[in-house]
């Protein structure tokens, strides 16, 4: 199932990106190729496509984050940039509200690999629900819409970062955003 869902790398190196490339091949996971440049690794999205583009921050003619609005602003394909502390804290604002996740260096192999399946599981969940041509009951949309409003009003966040972070606590709690949405309700209740 891993290998039926494509990854593109862009690194500055063709050795870091084969590090990371040799790591998602070991635990089952299809690397579709290794870019070195942002305006290689753009063209190379948006021809084939890829479910998943992992970007390191610096590439050889531009940094990764600018590469990462392009591919996350066309939603070509879900993002992950990888990046240092300092880096993060300069985008982490904007990268959240586009959907870009952000992984500071250096990175943890189980943790990297948890975030890629995660999104993989979320691509896969979707992929089923437009395939049996169903969507979200009512019900749960409204549940989810009155705590993304609740998150904006008492976060002070945009409704793109509300949602993103139901989705987010959602996979990683591995619960529905449905019952995400009722607990957030609720711990504004009290």
């Amino acid at each position: 199932m891993l290998n039926s869902y494509k990854i593109v790398l862009g690194t500055s190196t063709l050795k870091a990106g084969g590090q990371i490339k040799s790591l998602l091949l070991q635990k089952g996971f299809n690397v579709d190729g290794i870019c070195t440049s942002g305006s290689m690794l753009i063209r190379k999205a948006r021809l084939t496509k890829p479910d998943i583009v992992i970007i390191n921050y610096e590439l050889t003619d531009t940094n990764g984050a600018e590469v990462a609005k392009v591919i996350s602003g066309e939603a070509i394909s879900k993002v992950i940039l990888l990046c240092t502390s300092q880096q993060y804290n300069l985008i982490s604002k904007w990268t959240s509200q586009m959907g870009i996740i952000c992984m500071q260096k250096p990175i943890k192999p189980s943790g990297f690999l948890h975030t890629v399946s995660d999104i993989i599981e979320e691509i896969a969940q979707n992929k089923r629900g437009k395939a049996e041509g169903s969507t979200r009951p009512v019900g749960d949309k409204l549940l989810i819409d009155k705590a993304k409003q609740l998150l904006m009003k008492k976060e002070n966040i945009e409704e793109n970062e509300a949602y993103r972070r139901i989705q987010k606590e959602s996979m990683n709690s591995k619960r529905p955003m449905r019952d995400v949405a009722k607990r957030i309700i609720n711990s504004y209740k009290a």
